[in-house]
């Protein structure tokens, strides 16, 4: 087992400033100042000692042979809330055009941030999208109670070759005669003004074929997140951020596919022939660490070999929290 998924540190600022810097996401700037604070909130969190609706984890990916980090995933308590609305514009297909309707959420939902990965490691047999993407999810299994019974997501809408949104171009302009970057901004502050100049109803265009909304309008960049979301249980909710026409994704807790069948196992250590699994553990600071690796079992025990208990700290957790792989 060469990779380790858990909660940031402080130790962990410059790593995740690099990592930040690769790819342009809202719930990781590249900024020292930002992400300090970010790192400072997922640590009370773990523990515990912020409410649920206020809690933000950070999750990292630490290479063992190296000790750097090889990737970034995010949970927040509150993805949604009253003091942080979604709007989103519904799409509502029919027959060969689509009528949108605009509309706001401010129910509070949990939900996931951006997935990182260090570009060394994209696209590589160690897959390690897919561990963070499902690994960060048994933290949720394993404190149900800090998180709402339905999570969200988002996933980037389709831009062109100047980072401009098709959505945005064919849409949003039409009626605010802004540039998606001022839009942007505007969106992000949450200026119910800006939000007003959309109509309530509107029916696309037939000269606007690549604004057309389906869980096609991702660009390739996303189709790996998109894959690997609708694996965990995500499904299309047919809505999409009014500005970027990013498409909103939600599972029930329930039906989340890494926690269908994931329980508190005792473990000892050993060496026997087992599948791939997905582990996790809490230590007693409510510090999490998790990973996928082999497993076996017997008798009901979890069979795990000394240098991944090691890892995962499992000797200060007492027990161990398995999902099959998924």
């Amino acid at each position: 087992m060469r990779f380790i998924v858990r909660g940031a540190q402080h130790e962990d600022l410059q790593e995740l400033c690099r990592l930040a810097v690769q790819a342009p996401l809202l719930s990781l700037q590249a900024k020292p100042d930002i992400l300090a604070e970010r790192i400072e909130t997922s640590i009370q969190s773990f523990a515990e000692k912020l409410p649920p609706e206020a809690s933000i984890y950070q999750f990292v990916c630490e290479d063992l042979a190296t000790k750097k980090l090889a990737g970034a995933s995010t949970l927040f308590g509150s993805y949604i809330s009253e003091s942080s609305p979604q709007h989103y514009i519904e799409v509502i297909d029919k027959d060969e055009s689509q009528q949108y309707r605009r509309g706001v959420e401010t129910r509070r939902f949990s939900g996931l941030g951006g997935l990182l990965v260090d570009s060394m490691f994209r696209n590589t047999h160690y897959k390690l999208g897919s561990q963070l993407s499902h690994v960060r999810m048994l933290y949720a299994g394993m404190r149900p109670e800090r998180f709402t019974p339905t999570l969200v997501l988002e996933l980037l809408g389709k831009v062109n070759t100047k980072g401009q949104s098709y959505f945005w171009n064919c849409f949003g302009k039409k009626f605010t005669g802004m540039e998606f970057s001022e839009a942007f901004k505007r969106i992000c502050c949450n200026d119910r003004e800006f939000i007003d100049m959309f109509p309530k109803e509107y029916e696309l265009p037939h000269g606007c074929s690549k604004a057309r909304i389906s869980e096609n309008s991702v660009p390739l960049s996303s189709r790996g997140s998109q894959c690997l979301s609708k694996r965990l249980g995500f499904t299309f909710q047919n809505k999409v951020d009014p500005v970027d026409g990013a498409l909103y994704y939600s599972a029930e807790y329930c039906n989340l596919v890494p926690l269908q069948k994931a329980a508190w196992y005792s473990y000892k250590q050993g060496n026997i022939k087992g599948n791939l699994h997905l582990l996790a553990t809490l230590t007693k600071n409510g510090e999490f660490y998790g990973a996928m690796t082999h497993c076996g079992f017997q008798n009901g025990t979890a069979v795990i070999r000394n240098n991944i208990c090691d890892a995962l700290r499992a000797a200060d957790s007492g027990s161990i929290f398995i999902a099959p792989r998924c």
